[in-house]
């Protein structure tokens, strides 16, 4: 698809900016770079879930690093 749009975009330009003149498509391809910025942006907004009780989330013991609270995360040296 980048590929495509690409090729398309060079041919497309060059035709452009001889029947139009490169003002008018320097204009247009800023423009065209303006809409894609907010598009990314809107895509880009996180919108935090709420909690289906209503209440705060809270973080488990060892959810995110797999270790449990109170367990060693460094090897136990004979601990097999």
């Amino acid at each position: 698809m980048n590929g495509f749009a690409s090729v398309i975009g060079a041919v497309l330009t060059t035709i452009l900016a001889m029947a139009l003149g490169f003002g008018v498509v320097l204009v247009l391809a800023l423009v065209v770079y303006g809409v894609a910025v907010l598009a990314l942006r809107g895509l880009l907004r996180v919108v935090p879930a709420a909690a289906p009780d209503g209440g705060a989330e809270v973080p488990v013991p060892g959810a995110l690093t797999g270790v449990a609270r109170g367990a060693s995360a460094a090897p136990v040296p004979g601990g097999g």
